[in-house]
C-alpha cells in the first residue's frame, strides 16, 4: 500500500518522469530513494536549527552541521514554510485548490489517492496522477 501524505513538485520533463510512475516497482524504488533523501535533508535541517557548536570529534555531525548552516537561509526557510502551509489539509484537496497551487508553484502534475475532477494522466492501483496544465 502506498500512502501519499503531501504533494511534491518534481522538476523533470514528463518523458523523464513517466518511466518512474508507469510501473509500481519503479515508483516504489523512487519513493524509497526520495524518503532517504528527505531523511538526509531533515537531519541537515535539524543541525541548522540548533545554531550551536557541534562536537568536533564527531566528524559526520560536524560536516552535516556545516552543510546545514550553508543552506539554511531566510529565503529557503520562508519558501519551505509557505509551501508546507499551502499543503495543510492535503486530504481535502479540490480541483480548484489543485489548480491554484499549480499556478502558484508552477506544478504540472498532482499525485494522490483521491478521485478528483481533473484530467487524468495516469492511474495505477489506488494512485491517480492528474495533469494540472
Amino acid at each position: 500500500m502506498i500512502e501519499v501524505m503531501r504533494e511534491r513538485e518534481i522538476r523533470a520533463a514528463p518523458e523523464d518522469l513517466w518511466p518512474v510512475v508507469s510501473s509500481p516497482e519503479r515508483l516504489a524504488e523512487w519513493l524509497d530513494t526520495a524518503e532517504r533523501l528527505m531523511n538526509t535533508v531533515s537531519r541537515l535541517y535539524f543541525y541548522a536549527s540548533m545554531f550551536h557548536n557541534v562536537d568536533t570529534n564527531d566528524q559526520a555531525a560536524l560536516a552535516d552541521h556545516d552543510r546545514a548552516i550553508g543552506m539554511y537561509t531566510r529565503d529557503v526557510a520562508i519558501r519551505t514554510r509557505d509551501r508546507l502551509v499551502s499543503l495543510e489539509r492535503f486530504e481535502a484537496m479540490t480541483p480548484e485548490r489543485a489548480r491554484a497551487l499549480a499556478a502558484q508553484y508552477g506544478l504540472d502534475y498532482l499525485v494522490t489517492e483521491q478521485g478528483l475532477e481533473l484530467p487524468l494522466a495516469f492511474e495505477s492501483g489506488g494512485l491517480h496522477v492528474y495533469r494540472l496544465r
